[in-house]
């Protein structure tokens, strides 16, 4: 069990920075720095894969204990880890909807702006055209 132990607090460990990092893409998601975001979210998915690798082992060394290699203390430890699962998977679902808001605003504020400016020059078009030299 003590691997296993050190392998949840690594994992909850991981889980924490993607949590720093869901913040950091809705912080920057908030200045309209989409390239920055887009650099954030690739180090996220990267270290996500790394937390599901870590999840997948703790699970089959935990598979494989018997009734006689647990405790109750290591079961309530285990009921603690998948609790904390679930509260980080709700924080970054909730960060990441934020992000995705603040993107989808900014989208259509672009969208507004490319929509006006095609729609002044649309209006300037031809303007001067019919001065003599």
């Amino acid at each position: 069990m003590n691997e296993i132990y050190k392998s949840i607090q690594i994992h909850l460990a991981m889980i924490d920075l993607a949590v720093s990092s869901s913040q950091k893409i809705v912080s920057l998601s908030q200045i309209d720095d989409v390239s920055m975001v887009e650099k954030e979210v690739e180090n996220r998915d990267r270290l996500m894969n790394a937390v599901n690798q870590i999840q997948i082992l703790i699970e089959r060394e935990v598979h494989k204990l018997t009734p006689q290699d647990v405790t109750k203390v290591d079961v309530d430890i285990l009921k603690t880890w998948f609790y904390d699962l679930a509260k980080y998977s709700e924080s970054i679902l909730e960060l990441d909807q934020q992000a995705i808001a603040l993107l989808s605003d900014q989208k259509d504020n672009t969208s507004r702006e490319i929509a006006h400016l095609f729609k002044s020059k649309e209006n300037f078009k031809g303007y001067g055209q019919n001065i003599k030299k």
